[in-house]
């Protein structure tokens, strides 16, 4: 290897430790101190680094404004192409608001580059799943469908059977759930 080469990647990998650490030092309350390795935070791809920013952020302006509100989050981490959020809230109210805005930024890291954090789509690439853009794709990758993490479906029993009430889809542009045809997914009937 070159050594530019070789310096240019251990910078990299410093930015991304650097970033890490920032995480785990801005909001170590939320992870009760625990060392950023224990919660996860060293599995994150650069990629997502504004994604994680904004989320933990937005909890955090949550936190600051109901005084009664608290959060532990107690495990941070990438998992098969979708940032994972496993945390509890102190409050019923503010569980649902923190639901939120993680079931969002879940779906979003399925659709976010995990190298450059432009619009993407998760591939398999052999056992695991990558969120990837289609310049960091790996080459011959499939695109894993229906996009599960991206897709919201909300059953009812009518008649004894199963069927779809809603089925809503996350817009990266809108940064929402919108509603769709779960036909229009690849989703068939659920019966």
């Amino acid at each position: 290897m070159a050594p530019t080469a070789h310096l240019c990647q251990s910078k990299e990998k410093s930015m991304q430790e650097d970033w890490k650490d920032g995480v785990w030092q801005r909001y170590g309350e939320f992870f009760d101190w625990n060392t950023p390795y224990s919660i996860g935070i060293h599995s994150l791809p650069i990629g997502w680094r504004e994604l994680v920013d904004t989320t933990l952020d937005r909890i955090s302006l949550v936190v600051d404004t109901d005084k009664l509100a608290s959060l532990s989050i107690h495990r941070l981490s990438r998992e098969r192409g979708i940032m994972k959020i496993r945390w509890t809230a102190s409050t019923l109210r503010f569980e649902a608001i923190v639901t939120d805005i993680i079931d969002r930024a879940s779906a979003r890291s399925s659709v976010t580059c995990e190298t450059c954090g432009e619009a993407g789509v998760r591939y398999r690439v052999g056992d695991n799943a990558v969120a990837a853009c289609a310049v960091h794709r790996t080459p011959g990758a499939p695109e894993i469908r229906p996009a599960w993490p991206s897709i919201r479906i909300e059953r009812e029993i009518v008649s004894a059977r199963v069927t779809i009430k809603s089925c809503r889809v996350y817009d990266r542009d809108a940064d929402k759930f919108v509603d769709a045809a779960p036909a229009d997914l690849g989703i068939g009937d659920l019966s």
